[in-house]
């Protein structure tokens, strides 16, 4: 499976979303995730935050990470708090996922995935999940990958439970932990495109990480 292709074709429905209607509603939608942000500050932040981490793993198409830089940035020393409950309840989200995909992918998860057209790509995984399950959803835990397409396919495909929670586990863990540091420091040196060159620099190497893992399990 492209990697690299699902993650553009993804990443190119989210970009397109925008319509002629939904620009008629854009001072609606800025209003909206206005009170958001500012919900997020608030003091059940965490809680809206470890929902959206919970939906986002099996079919919610906003990733924890774009409230998790702001919330850290302005409070660094609760990243340790955040890193947890977001991988706790993201690692719970996917069960969510595998059951959609399980029981309910005729009536809520074939929706969801035609909803993001990606139709084609569950074919591609469930063939990659015959001979590399793991790998595959240690992958698109850790990455920018359509996570809950993984989650789903997972369950449509009857994935056993512990290559699938261990992936979970580990991929979301190490993601979560990783966002919130990067976010924390940022907050603390306040360094603006420094701090971001060396987030970006940080997830590439960890991509690459994961990349050469895969590699290893595969053809070593």
């Amino acid at each position: 499976m492209n990697c690299q292709k699902l993650t553009k074709k993804y990443t190119h429905y989210m970009e397109t979303q925008t319509t002629e209607t939904e620009l008629e509603n854009t001072s609606q939608k800025n209003s909206f995730k206005t009170r958001i942000l500012n919900a997020m500050h608030s003091k059940y932040g965490i809680v809206i935050l470890s929902f959206i981490a919970f939906i986002e793993s099996a079919f919610f198409p906003i990733p924890p990470d774009f409230f998790i830089v702001p919330m850290v940035a302005a409070r660094p020393h609760t990243w340790k708090r955040i890193a947890l409950w977001t991988s706790v309840f993201s690692v719970l989200g996917a069960f969510l996922g595998y059951y959609i995909g399980y029981a309910l992918f005729e009536s809520v998860g074939q929706v969801i995935v035609e909803k993001y057209d990606l139709v084609d790509e569950m074919a591609k995984i469930g063939q990659t999940y015959n001979d590399h399950a793991f790998w595959s959803l240690l992958t698109a835990a850790f990455t920018p990958l359509p996570y809950k397409l993984f989650t789903i396919a997972a369950g449509v495909f009857k994935v056993a439970l512990l290559p699938f929670t261990l992936a979970a586990i580990i991929g979301r863990t190490a993601r979560y932990i990783l966002v919130p540091y990067l976010s924390a420091l940022g907050g603390r040196t306040m360094a603006g495109n420094k701090y971001l060159k060396r987030m970006t620099r940080y997830m590439w190497i960890a991509l690459l990480v994961a990349v050469v893992g895969y590699i290893i399990y595969k053809f070593i």
